[in-house]
């Protein structure tokens, strides 16, 4: 609102609206600030929480082994009590699902975050994986995350 009244009592009127202008615009910005800091600081996760995802951990036995002769067992532990977590063996264009007959490839943490799996048929056989090193990954459905590397031998 602009005003450029030369009377004193309509430049002191302008004067007040324009200020109250001003400080309903102030206020509104602070209001929204607000509400801007909490949305963001309900979306970021704490340091502990953090410190929970990265603990995530799988062993498999054994490290080694040659293709489809090689039984395995998988370790985790670090996982969220109760968090379904895939098993993907990543191969070069495909990853394969580590896995028991029935689990829908899932294999599910207990109460303390940990799991023993025996997947059905160890490491695969010749015709779908070659020697190598391969990295085995756990992908919990509740953002826990490990990997673990698989040395496949002739």
């Amino acid at each position: 609102m602009a005003c450029y009244k030369t009377t004193l009592n309509l430049t002191e009127k302008c004067f007040r609206a324009e200020r109250s202008i001003m400080l309903r615009k102030i206020i509104i910005i602070v209001i929204l600030t607000g509400f801007l800091l909490i949305f963001f600081q309900s979306q970021q996760k704490s340091p502990c929480q953090a410190a929970e995802i990265s603990l995530a951990t799988i062993i498999i036995e054994p490290m080694s082994g040659p293709a489809g002769k090689t039984k395995l067992t998988i370790y985790g532990s670090g996982f969220t009590p109760g968090e379904k977590v895939r098993i993907i063996l990543g191969l070069e264009g495909t990853d394969i699902a580590l896995a028991t007959k029935g689990s829908g490839g899932i294999v599910k943490a207990n109460q303390h975050g940990a799991f023993v799996l025996k997947p059905r048929g160890g490491i695969p056989g010749k015709k779908v994986i070659s020697p190598g090193v391969y990295t085995v990954k756990a992908v919990g459905d509740r953002g826990s995350m490990a990997s673990t590397p698989l040395h496949v031998v002739k």
